[in-house]
C-alpha cells in the first residue's frame, strides 16, 4: 500500500515541514503553478526568550532555510513588500535631513511625522515580503504559515506527531 508522502502536510491551517524538504513548484499563497523560486531564511525565536532578551535574542534565534514557489502576481506583491521595508527604514534618515538642512517650517512637520510612518512602512513591508513565516520548531520539523489554497491542498498531517 502506497503511504502519502508526509514531508510536507497541512496542520491546523499551517504547513508542516520536515527540516530540508522540497516545497512543490506551487505559488504558497493561491496554490496556482510558481513562475518564481524564493529561497528564504525562516528566523524562529521562543516567545520567553524574544521577551526577555529582546534584540539579543536576534543571535540565539534558530535559522532554517525555505525555497518555495509563487506565482508572478505574489512575486510582484512581495518585492513591492522589499522595496515599502527599505523606504521604511530610509524615509526617517531623509526626513532628519530636511530638518537639520530646511530653513522654513517644513522641518518639524516631517519630524513629527516621519518616525511614526517609518515602522507601519516598514510593518507592510515585512509583512509582505515574506509570504511564509516560521510559526514553530522542534527537532524534526518546521511549521510555516501559507495561504489557506495551499495549506490545503497538502495531506492532512497524522495527529500523533
Amino acid at each position: 500500500m502506497n503511504e502519502p508522502d508526509l514531508s510536507l502536510a497541512e496542520d491546523r491551517g499551517n504547513v508542516r515541514a520536515i527540516h530540508g524538504a522540497r516545497w512543490p513548484d506551487r505559488c504558497v499563497v493561491c496554490d496556482e503553478p510558481g513562475t518564481v523560486r524564493v529561497r528564504h531564511r525562516g528566523r524562529y525565536n521562543e516567545r520567553g526568550v524574544l521577551l526577555l532578551l529582546g534584540i539579543w535574542s536576534l543571535f540565539l534565534d534558530k535559522r532554517d532555510v525555505i525555497e518555495f514557489g509563487l506565482c508572478a502576481q505574489h512575486a510582484a506583491v512581495r518585492r513591492r513588500g522589499a522595496w515599502l521595508l527599505v523606504l521604511g527604514l530610509t524615509l526617517p534618515l531623509l526626513a532628519s535631513l530636511v530638518l537639520v538642512v530646511s530653513p522654513t517650517g517644513i522641518g518639524p512637520c516631517c519630524f513629527c511625522v516621519t518616525p511614526l510612518l517609518g515602522p507601519v512602512l516598514m510593518y507592510v513591508g515585512w509583512r509582505r515580503a515574506a509570504p511564509v513565516r516560521v510559526v514553530a520548531r522542534s527537532e524534526k520539523h518546521i511549521w510555516t504559515t501559507a495561504g489557506a489554497p495551499f495549506a490545503l491542498s497538502l495531506p492532512q498531517a497524522p495527529p500523533w506527531e
